[in-house]
């Protein structure tokens, strides 16, 4: 099993109320459990494949608004400038910027997405979280 390390736990959805009534969207559940366990959690093994591709995630995001570069940052309303009525919420990067985050249509979540920061480009990752939770393999009980 891969490990997370440095994760913070949160005890609150404070964050993910606000952010759900901001962009009028529902955050799916595993998502915010597994976020409120491994909030700033580093991936020890950065490498893994989904669908027959080679990704790397480094970490997920803080769910913290004290942190500086916390879950849902301020980065995110750059980030939809241009998708027109679909909305993205980017929980985890690597290591050299991108992201990968919730895509929503609409206000309806749709799938999970990977977002080149030099192309700004978005490409399908995989349909549900725990997709990648498993990928990464990651242990948790989602």
């Amino acid at each position: 099993m891969n490990d997370i390390i440095l994760a913070k736990p949160v005890e609150s959805d404070g964050l993910f109320d606000k952010i759900e009534d901001y962009f009028n969207i529902k955050i799916p559940n595993d998502v915010k459990k597994f976020l409120k366990v491994n909030s700033r959690g580093i991936v020890k093994e950065e490498e893994f494949k989904i669908n027959g591709k080679t990704y790397m995630l480094a970490s997920f995001f803080t769910v913290d608004e004290k942190d500086g570069y916390m879950f849902f940052s301020a980065r995110i309303t750059n980030d939809n400038e241009n998708l027109g009525n679909d909305t993205f919420i980017p929980f985890a990067d690597d290591e050299f910027g991108n992201e990968y985050g919730l895509l929503y249509h609409e206000g309806v979540y749709e799938k999970i997405v990977f977002f080149n920061h030099e192309t700004h480009e978005f490409s399908f990752v995989c349909n549900h979280f725990w997709e990648l939770i498993e990928a990464l393999n990651l242990w948790y009980p989602l």
